[in-house]
């Protein structure tokens, strides 16, 4: 967004994608939050919610950032921070025998990014109102998505 600066819409759009995923793949967004200096986070209850959906949502994040915010930051999977997405899958992906994990990275990453294109105007919202309000809540992420057709 060309009025805020370009770290904290990354995070924005970050964790929005995270969280606009994680609703599409059946987890429930307890809340999502970004920090000024461009962190954020969002919580689960990931109740009845698989392993491969959870490596989903995690790559929709950088899913999302590498879709509204081309550019502004080096690491979009969080490689360089030990609590970073990265690895967050790799801790998910252990859980898969060895031999489907390579295949299951590029199925998730093809979800991820289908996910985040098919609700692009619900990830744009979201992170127009994380932006605003530095946090939302599951009531939020229900309206981007409700209005996801509607930027």
């Amino acid at each position: 967004m060309a009025d805020a600066p370009p770290e904290l819409w990354r995070a924005a759009v970050h964790e929005s994608g995270h969280a606009i995923a994680g609703v599409v793949v059946g987890a429930a967004v307890r809340s999502a939050s970004i920090t000024p200096a461009g962190g954020g986070v969002v919580s689960f209850d990931w109740t009845g919610v698989g392993v491969r959906e959870r490596i989903t949502v995690t790559l929709a994040g950088p899913a999302a950032e590498l879709r509204f915010a081309p550019g502004i930051h080096s690491d979009p999977f969080g490689v360089k921070n030990p609590a970073g997405d990265w690895n967050e899958m790799e801790r998910e992906l252990a859980a898969l025998p060895e031999d489907e994990r390579t295949a299951a990275w590029r199925a998730c990453m093809a979800e991820a990014r289908a996910i985040v294109a098919d609700y692009a105007g619900a990830v744009h919202r979201l992170a127009r109102r994380l932006l605003a309000a530095g946090a939302a809540g599951p009531a939020d992420v229900d309206t981007a998505i409700a209005l996801r057709n509607w930027w």
